[in-house]
């Protein structure tokens, strides 16, 4: 029975007192703080790791090469900079572009590795942004 749970007492008692907050992570959360703030939009590849494969991204805080060699250090593995453009709100063509694809999205990655990768050739990613502007 959920009322009679520890963790429901809780929440219960921390609402009620309005003594809480939800905690948005910052993959979530930059897409609003940064919308509407000029970027860049880029697709990275990895021959090595991932053969055939595309990741769209978007940064506004950082270069496209500063966020390559952040990855890279994050996942273990160097991505190549296949394409960047800068745009005046990348973080929504980004997420435009993520539907149009969505289908081609690589399933599986979420044991320490981005989920942003794609059955698609960077070329033809680039396309679609392209055609999308």
């Amino acid at each position: 029975n959920l009322s009679k749970s520890i963790f429901f007492k809780k929440y219960y008692k921390c609402c009620k007192k309005k003594k809480f907050y939800i905690e948005i992570p910052d993959e979530i959360n930059h897409k609003n703080i940064y919308k509407n703030i000029p970027g860049h939009i880029y697709i990275f590849t990895s021959s090595k790791t991932k053969s055939g494969q595309s990741k769209i991204g978007a940064t506004v805080s950082m270069s496209v090469e500063e966020r390559a060699l952040k990855y890279s250090e994050k996942y273990g593995y160097t991505v190549n900079i296949f394409y960047q453009l800068r745009h005046k709100d990348p973080f929504t063509l980004e997420d435009i572009i993520k539907k149009r694809i969505n289908d081609l999205k690589v399933t599986g990655n979420v044991n320490g590795d981005s989920i942003e990768w794609y059955y698609i050739e960077p070329s033809l990613l680039k396309k679609t942004i392209l055609n999308t502007l």
